[in-house]
């Protein structure tokens, strides 16, 4: 990224656009603060000046943040009534490969009535 691009923004200034087409599923990194990192998907694209979002920024980014293309989402619904307790591994292992950032939400039904 190449400008400060403010909440709402659905423009953004890059320097480089290869890789990136209309419909990628984008993760917008904020490396100042990563909880303020978002989901986006994009446009359309102006090579070499700007990806373009389908919608608004829910946060400011900045030039230091970074956008990734081909961004990867999971969800998986799973039967866990006898289970009281969950972990989440993922693991990496090499010097080199994909950046990745992992989150895991658990919602559960037990005050569904």
């Amino acid at each position: 990224m190449t400008a400060t691009e403010p909440i709402g923004e659905t423009v953004l200034a890059v320097v480089a656009t290869a890789g990136f087409v209309a419909t990628d599923l984008l993760y917008i990194q904020d490396t100042g603060t990563l909880a303020d990192s978002e989901w986006a998907r994009c446009q359309e694209i102006v090579a070499n000046t700007s990806i373009n979002l389908i919608d608004g920024l829910t946060t400011q980014k900045d030039s230091a943040d970074v956008i990734w293309n081909d961004a990867n989402v999971w969800a998986a619904q799973l039967d866990l009534t006898a289970v009281t307790r969950l972990r989440v591994v993922f693991q990496h292992e090499g010097t080199t490969g994909a950046n990745v950032h992992v989150k895991a939400l658990m919602v559960t039904g037990d005050s569904i009535g």
